[in-house]
């Protein structure tokens, strides 16, 4: 090989890891939409989280998702709303509300991260970041459990999504 082709290929060789590092920095662009609780563990919605005999033993108690949703918007800051139906047999109760959580949330490349920027200290009894994974117009994540569960999120029809 020439040395006058040397410098030309270590430009050409620069200018693919340039464009690289760009599509990886794009890759990680923020998500700015809502998506929708579609999936968990292979079921859809309502989803029963828990079942058990009421603590007097005289009943049982069911608590159930009916629906939830992540909504994310272009600056890193997120959502969590979601909606739960506690049902009691005895005393009768059956009771619905919804709660909304505020979040922050980032992502390299496909790989994304829902929570706190703080760190749960050891020892704490709090949740940490649930990490999972954009693909497409979904949003995976695995909870807990061994093996965890996956929870999909799909962006809603008319959502904003991020162009190309």
């Amino acid at each position: 090989m020439s040395l006058r082709r040397r410098p030309a290929l270590a430009a050409a060789a620069a200018l693919a890891l340039a464009l690289a590092a760009c599509e990886s920095v794009t890759a990680g662009r923020p998500l700015a939409a809502e998506y929708a609780l579609r999936d968990v563990g292979g079921k859809a919605p309502p989803i029963v989280l828990s079942s058990s005999a009421t603590f007097d033993g005289r009943g049982t108690e069911t608590i159930t998702l009916i629906a939830a949703a992540y909504r994310f918007d272009a600056g890193g800051d997120a959502r969590y709303v979601y909606t739960l139906r506690n049902l009691r047999t005895s005393p009768a109760r059956d009771t619905t509300f919804t709660i909304e959580v505020p979040m922050v949330y980032w992502r390299a490349g496909d790989r994304i991260e829902i929570g706190s920027r703080t760190p749960c200290p050891p020892n704490a009894l709090c949740a940490g970041n649930a990490v999972g994974r954009v693909v497409g117009d979904r949003v995976e994540v695995d909870f807990g459990g061994d093996p965890p569960v996956r929870y999909v999120y799909e962006a809603g029809a008319g959502a904003r999504q991020p162009p190309p």
